[in-house]
């Protein structure tokens, strides 16, 4: 059995705030572990990605870990959301959709490089992730 967790990651586009444009801010996430469990259904995460313009070429990076005390988290698989298809989604738009997982980590101590055996992995699975785009109310 597994106790998988995941980690969302994403780089949210500096905003405008007096004139002056904030730094990027950078979103990262990590849910609870589901224990002894192959089917698991976290609970709801709500992330705000800010402002995203249909030519935004950035990532929501959603990663699972099955949680190991003894040697660590093990990579189980990633999926990787470019944020101008969300653009597409009509507003105020809600959008569920079954993404697979892919082999595509290259975080520290999981290179495929570093670690031959991690080529060999079989990843499968895949996420139901619910999306929802809300339109700010313009000022009057």
């Amino acid at each position: 059995s597994s106790d998988p967790f995941y980690t969302i990651k994403y780089s949210a586009m500096p905003s405008m705030h007096r004139g002056k444009k904030k730094e990027e801010r950078k979103i990262q996430l990590r849910s609870e572990t589901v224990q002894k469990c192959l089917d698991p259904e976290w609970r709801r995460q709500e992330v705000q990605l800010g402002f995203i313009l249909a030519s935004d070429h950035k990532l929501v990076k959603i990663r699972v870990f099955d949680e190991d005390m003894l040697s660590g988290a093990d990579f189980m698989g990633e999926v990787r959301i470019p944020v101008a298809a969300l653009w597409n989604i009509p507003p105020p738009g809600y959008l569920e959709h079954w993404f697979p997982l892919h082999f595509a980590y290259t975080g520290p101590g999981h290179h495929p490089d570093e670690h031959p055996e991690l080529k060999t992995s079989k990843v499968s699975g895949a996420l139901l992730i619910k999306f929802q785009v809300a339109v700010p109310p313009q000022p009057k």
